[in-house]
């Protein structure tokens, strides 16, 4: 239950001039999302915050043209879960300027200030397997498909129901009080807000490395976006002076309206690893203009909250506004007129929704300081300005980024640890924030270990916390609408704080499996380190032939394709030298023998 009420001992030091000619209206983030793909897709993510250099099968999120230079070749299945713990919260100070004669449609500046609830308060849990991986690599190349969880927030809800409602319903018995020569002194309402939006990816592609150093990549991404979000009001009681009750003329608000639809993108990568312990990965996405089906399934609201156009994003045409004005609930309807509503609220009306996804592009460096020490970093940029949204990008800076920074530590060759930091920027302009995507500035600290029990299993457990940036933002609208067949104007402010934090535990799991019997991976092993003692013994025929064996047995075995390449190289140049050698020694026999006959 909430309350809005007057509190006299504060005056109002804005005038209506002063009010900026903005709009409050219900953001089109109450449908679906707009900063894109979450980049937590692994526990190898969440403890390090810093991926777009990997070479582990993981890279298929984040480098997936360092797939190339696996270490083992074979099939590699990958399962993730993500479990995020969401809190999220907002306050506001609300005030308007309420006029007291019904014969003025401008309402004029009252020593009167609307307080909302102390807290729109909000968290989400998410608890469900969010990626699953395959990978099968082969000598140079590798091709790969996930199935991910790109974003969503399945079972959000927000039990104190919609700031943007509240202050409509403020507004609007504001401008009652004002009809009636009264003025507004209480009003009580309880509701929610409940959303549920899933966006589910799945990419296919390949990776082909042109040499031992460089490696390129190509994939496809398909997407799927469904969503769907119910809010709901119902004023309680509302009062004016003299001890007026107005709940007659209170109209309780229900809306339910599905967005869902389809959209592609391109995924191209780079990987330049110059040596074995410093690699270099890039990664560009794309994606064109991804349009949404919008279907109103329910629409009940009051005729003159719905006149001012302010929650026409949740209509999908006309009809549902028409048929909840003509149902004339409380004598308050048959006003309804698209062309006195707002232009900027009016182009809401529409059963379509754009939703695409920015162009990103992503690089990292990993070094290893000493073989069980690895430093690695990480940029992404997106450019959310840069894409389709109807005009929503407008309200987005031309750059988002995020930086991230992470330490592995190998204590044991089966296990590693590794702490990791990152800060992300969405790139939102201030002003443009709201509760529902809060989208705040964020530092981020992970850490987890991955554990290798078997040879063909690794598991990884990561955790991390997020610290958002709070924000305090100031709002000013004008709200226009009909009431009692007479239109007004109604100027309203309001000081809003916007808060966030958030914690996630991520478990996964990969599986390696080479298509080899077990008598074949032992005789590769026997044969792979057989020709390792050769090459140290200077016996580099023996060497190359014991790696041909061992990759005659299990192809897939550790680096055996790179070793017989460079070792028949290497055995290439020791016989070209013995050749030379050889040359030398004929030619110095023959020089003598010709030396020795001219002496006779």
């Amino acid at each position: 239950m909430r309350k809005a009420h007057n509190s006299r001992s504060w005056t109002a030091a804005v005038t209506l001039a002063l009010v900026s000619l903005a709009i409050l209206e219900a953001s089109a983030s109450l449908l679906v999302s707009e900063e894109g793909i979450s980049p937590g897709h692994s526990p190898e993510y969440v403890r390090t915050q810093s991926r777009n250099s990997s070479t582990d099968p993981d890279a298929i999120y984040y480098n997936p043209a360092g797939l190339s230079f696996l270490q083992n070749g074979g099939i590699f299945i990958m399962i993730n879960s993500q479990n995020t713990y969401v809190q999220k919260s907002s306050s506001i100070d609300l005030w308007g300027n309420q006029g007291i004669s019904a014969s003025s449609n401008l309402n004029a500046p009252l020593t009167s200030r609307f307080q909302s609830p102390f807290m729109y308060a909000s968290s989400v849990i998410v608890a469900m397997p969010t990626d699953v991986g395959f990978v099968f690599k082969r000598d140079n190349w590798s091709v790969f498909f996930s199935l991910s969880a790109l974003h969503g927030q399945p079972g959000a809800t927000y039990t104190q129901s919609s700031s943007v409602l509240d202050r409509l319903l403020i507004a609007y018995n504001s401008a009652l009080a004002s009809q009636l020569n009264q003025q507004l002194v209480t009003a009580y309402s309880s509701g929610y807000l409940k959303r549920k939006e899933v966006h589910t990816g799945a990419t296919v592609g390949g990776s082909y490395a042109i040499n031992d150093t460089i490696s390129t990549s190509l994939a496809v991404r398909y997407i799927n976006i469904q969503s769907n979000t119910r809010i709901s009001q119902t004023p309680l009681a509302v009062l004016f002076t003299n001890g007026v009750l107005a709940n007659s003329y209170q109209v309780p608000t229900d809306i339910n309206t599905d967005a869902s639809g389809n959209g592609a993108g391109i995924i191209a990568g780079f990987d330049f690893k110059p040596l074995d312990k410093l690699n270099i990965g890039t990664r560009m996405e794309y994606y064109p203009p991804m349009v949404l089906t919008k279907h109103t399934n329910r629409f009940i609201t009051n005729p003159v909250i719905a006149q001012t156009g302010m929650l026409n994003i949740f209509s999908d045409s006309v009809w549902p506004l028409v048929l909840n004005d003509r149902l004339n609930p409380g004598g308050l309807g048959n006003i309804f007129n698209i062309l006195l509503m707002d232009p900027r609220t009016v182009k809401n009306i529409s059963n379509r929704l754009k939703a695409t996804y920015p162009v990103s592009l992503s690089a990292g460096i990993s070094y290893g300081v000493i073989p069980a020490l690895k430093l690695t970093t990480s940029a992404d940029l997106s450019f959310p300005r840069a894409r389709d949204l109807d005009g929503r990008e407008r309200d987005w800076r031309p750059v988002g980024y995020r930086l991230g920074q992470s330490v592995e530590w190998n204590i044991a060759p089966w296990v590693t640890v590794s702490a990791g930091y990152s800060y992300h920027d969405f790139g939102i302009r201030p002003d443009k924030m709201n509760e529902y995507d809060d989208l705040l500035p964020s530092h981020t600290i992970g850490a987890g270990c991955t554990f290798k029990p078997q040879e063909y299993l690794d598991v990884t457990v990561g955790g991390s916390y997020s610290l958002y940036a709070s924000s305090k933002i100031n709002h000013s609208d004008m709200i226009s609408s009909t009431i009692f067949g007479n239109r007004f104007v109604y100027g309203q402010e309001w000081k809003e704080k916007l808060s966030r934090n958030e914690w996630c535990v991520s478990l996964g799991v990969t599986f390696s499996v080479y298509p080899v019997s077990a008598m074949f991976k032992k005789k590769a092993e026997e044969h792979y380190w057989k020709g390792m003692s050769s090459y140290f013994a200077n016996d580099i025929d023996t060497a190359v032939d014991e790696m041909k064996s061992a990759r005659t047995y299990n192809p897939y075995y550790r680096d055996v394709d790179k070793k017989v390449r460079e070792l028949t190289e290497l055995q290439k140049i020791v016989k070209k030298n013995i050749e030379i050698e050889k040359e030398k020694e004929d030619k110095k026999a023959r020089e003598k023998e010709y030396k020795s006959e001219d002496e006779k």
